[in-house]
């Protein structure tokens, strides 16, 4: 396992917290609307050692402007391009599940697949 060092990505007034580790074909873990970018770190240990590149990304750090599902999946897709990353499975927990689902929607070249831990039921991804 490597060493887990948090980075943080900033463009203009939003700083967006990401941790990149190992290896392989890129998965990203979004946590739960919230919870710190280390949350989903027992799964992204386990998904490492069988040979994938984690890449966990937080929440936009506050801004003072409100962000739409639309800006949280962009945010998602700038990470991947500042790391290089041009297509990755997307996953996530909870709310970072419906910022997965709105990524596999507006950029469907980007997302190699979905994968929802612990979402609710279908419901509109409305702003």
């Amino acid at each position: 396992m490597t060493e887990i060092q948090r980075q943080s990505f900033d463009q203009g007034r939003r700083a967006i917290p990401f941790i990149d580790e190992g290896e392989g074909p890129a998965l990203v873990l979004l946590p739960a609307q919230a919870l710190d970018v280390a949350y989903l770190g027992g799964l992204a240990s386990i998904l490492e050692e069988e040979g994938f590149r984690i890449i966990r990304i937080g929440s936009r750090r506050p801004t003072g402007e409100p962000a739409t599902m639309h800006d949280l999946a962009q945010d998602v897709v700038d990470v991947l391009d500042h790391l290089g990353v041009t297509a990755a499975w997307i996953g996530g927990h909870a709310f970072g599940g419906a910022v997965a689902r709105t990524v596999a929607l507006d950029f469907p070249g980007r997302a190699s697949g979905v994968l929802l831990l612990g979402v609710e039921g279908a419901r509109p991804l409305d702003d």
